[in-house]
């Protein structure tokens, strides 16, 4: 129900931007925008012990500036690798004697998803060099929905075996199991500024704070810092 609730939301978002723009003049540079976020995120206790900080990726979509191109709206997927432990191979070996050769142990991971909404506030742009560039200052926030998930790979069923360099390898199918540690609403606030190039091209830097971004021992409450790569057309 939660997902079903942040997809119409988002769907509403976009319908009202489209009506709000258009009589948008995309020539003046202000266009849909789609973009790819690298960055690091500093959680509270992102594995349910420690503050830990790690590589967070983003893409987002915006829609075109409205409101006399103050306002633009924005939706944006992130995922997070929090925390991995153990091996998983296709193989379990054993010597031709039949002793057990240990190469292979459980593999556990756990990883971060969210799907964010947010508006955006865009005070003034300054251009230069005969308005080939643009450097464009922000502030927004919004909010949005996160769960982490756990995957286990452990040794399935034998598929069959074979002979390398005198050992006896005996091939097993890989089980996957899946669970949901915590998931939830959260609000956000964020800040960056952009550099926009020929009205197509723009890059720059954003720092964003989620609050309340927490379930059972695991919170993800904190800020990401993050470079910006996008594209405008």
């Amino acid at each position: 129900m939660k997902h079903k609730k942040l997809i119409l939301l988002v769907m509403c978002a976009l319908f009202l931007s489209l009506w709000l723009n258009h009589n948008v003049n995309a020539e003046e540079g202000y266009r849909w925008g789609l973009a790819i976020k690298l960055g690091a995120a500093n959680m509270d206790a992102p594995t349910g012990d420690d503050s830990k900080t790690r590589f967070k990726f983003d893409i987002e979509g915006a829609s075109p500036r409205f409101f006399n191109k103050y306002v633009d709206c924005f939706a944006e997927f992130g995922w997070a690798h929090l925390e991995s432990e153990g091996e998983m191979d296709v193989a379990y070996q054993y010597d031709l004697t039949g002793t057990y050769i240990p190469d292979t142990e459980t593999k556990y991971e756990l990883d971060l998803y969210e799907i964010r909404l947010g508006l955006r506030i865009y005070p003034h742009d300054f251009s230069f060099s005969n308005d080939k560039w643009r450097i464009v200052p922000y502030i927004g926030g919004g909010g949005g929905y996160f769960w982490s998930r756990t995957t286990e790979r452990s040794k399935g069923d034998k598929t069959g075996s074979t002979v390398i360099g005198g050992s006896i390898y005996n091939l097993y199918e890989i089980e996957e199991d899946h669970e949901t540690k915590a998931d939830g609403l959260f609000p956000f606030i964020t800040c960056g500024v952009n550099i926009q190039y020929n009205k197509h091209i723009y890059f720059g830097t954003e720092i964003k704070y989620d609050f309340n971004k927490n379930e059972d021992n695991y919170d993800y409450e904190g800020f990401t810092f993050s470079g910006v790569l996008g594209i405008k057309w």
